[in-house]
C-alpha cells in the first residue's frame, strides 16, 4: 500500500529529522496498526510550495508512483497566500482557475533555494524574515528584474467568511479539487489533512487572531463536506500536546517540532487505518503492489467499488 504526500514545509518536516516527520510516523504506526501489512508512505512535500506546485508535483510524478491514497498537508496559514501572489494559475471570465506554465527567473530560483536552506538549518531566520518582509518594501528590486513581483499577503481576517468568497479562497479550495481530481485519474483515494497555525494551537481567541484562522479553517471543512472531500484536522490533537505540556511547535518559529509530527502521524494512522482494511487483501510481508495503470478516460472507482470488483 503506497501513500503520497503533498504539501509545504510543514509537511516536509523543515528542521526535524526525516525519521521523526509525520510520513514517517505514519507508516510506523500503519504497520503497527495494521500487523502483517506494508505500507510506503512517498512525501513530495517542498518548502514554500503551495497548492497549485503540489497539484504540478502530483500531474508530474503520480503516474510513475501510482499511489493507493494521496494526502494533501493543506496549511492555510500561508498556502491562500502562496496560492495567489505567484503567477502559476489563471482564471476565466466565470472564475473558473487553471494552471499555468511560468518560468521563474535564474535569480528568483537562486533566491529561493538560498531561502529553504537558510529555513532548514536556522530557527532564527525562519522567525526574523517574515517580520523583516513586514518592514522592507523593495518594490524597486521587482522593476530592474532581481525579484519576481510578489503580491501583499493575505491575513486570516481577509479570507474569513464575509459577504462573499474571497479571491485566495475560491482558488485555493479549486486548486484543492483539481488535487482530488488528479488523484482520481490515478486511480487512488484522496485527503486533505488541515494543519492549523501555531497560533491557533498556543494562543485561541480573538486578540491573536486565532478566531479568525479557526474561522477560515471551518469554512474549507463545510467545503470539503459539500464536496464530498475525506479530510482530517489536526487543531484538536494539537491543542491537546499543548495543553498536556508537550509543546508542539518550535519555540521561535511556527514550525512543527518533532512532538508535533509525532502527534499528527499518530492521528493520521488511526484515521485512515480503518478505511485501509476496505482496499483489499493484506499484503504478504515485504510485497509492493504494482497496479496497472487505468484508463485515464475511465471514471475513476472508489474503494468499495475496487473491493467489490476483486
Amino acid at each position: 500500500m503506497r501513500i503520497v504526500l503533498l504539501g509545504d514545509s510543514q509537511t516536509e518536516g523543515l528542521q526535524v529529522r526525516f525519521d521523526e516527520t509525520y510520513g514517517s510516523v505514519l507508516q510506523r504506526d500503519l504497520e503497527r496498526l495494521l500487523p502483517g501489512r506494508r505500507f510506503e508512505v512517498v512525501n513530495l512535500a517542498v518548502s514554500a510550495y503551495g497548492t497549485h506546485q503540489e497539484v504540478l508535483t502530483l500531474k508530474r510524478y503520480g503516474s510513475r508512483i501510482r499511489p493507493d491514497w494521496v494526502v494533501l498537508g493543506f496549511y492555510p496559514g500561508n498556502d491562500l497566500s502562496d496560492n495567489v501572489r505567484w503567477p502559476l494559475i489563471a482564471e476565466d471570465a466565470s472564475g473558473g482557475v487553471r494552471l499555468v506554465s511560468h518560468h521563474f527567473s535564474l535569480s528568483h530560483r537562486v533566491t529561493l533555494g538560498t531561502k529553504i536552506w537558510m529555513a532548514s538549518v536556522s530557527h532564527a531566520y525562519t522567525f526574523f524574515a517574515p517580520r523583516l518582509k513586514e518592514v522592507l518594501s523593495v518594490p524597486w528590486l521587482a522593476k530592474i528584474g532581481l525579484i519576481e513581483p510578489v503580491r501583499p499577503s493575505i491575513s486570516p481576517s481577509q479570507v474569513a467568511s464575509g459577504s462573499g468568497p474571497p479571491r485566495a479562497y475560491r482558488i485555493t479550495d479549486e486548486l484543492i479539487r483539481m488535487a482530488r481530481a488528479e488523484a482520481r485519474q490515478l486511480d487512488a483515494e484522496f485527503a486533505v489533512l488541515t494543519i492549523p497555525s501555531k497560533t491557533q494551537v498556543l494562543q485561541p481567541g480573538s486578540v491573536s487572531g486565532a478566531d479568525d484562522m479557526d474561522r477560515l479553517e471551518s469554512d474549507f471543512v463545510s467545503s470539503f463536506e459539500g464536496g464530498e472531500i475525506l479530510h482530517l484536522e489536526a487543531l484538536a490533537p494539537l491543542r491537546q500536546s499543548q495543553q498536556g505540556g508537550a509543546a508542539p511547535y518550535f519555540r521561535l518559529d511556527g514550525h512543527l517540532n518533532a512532538i508535533g509530527h509525532r502527534v499528527v502521524g499518530e492521528m493520521l494512522a488511526r484515521w485512515l487505518a480503518p478505511r485501509l482494511l476496505e482496499s483489499g487483501r493484506p499484503l504478504s510481508p515485504g510485497e509492493v503492489p504494482r497496479r496497472p495503470r487505468r484508463d485515464a478516460s475511465a471514471p475513476a472507482q472508489s474503494v468499495e467499488e475496487r473491493t467489490r470488483t476483486k
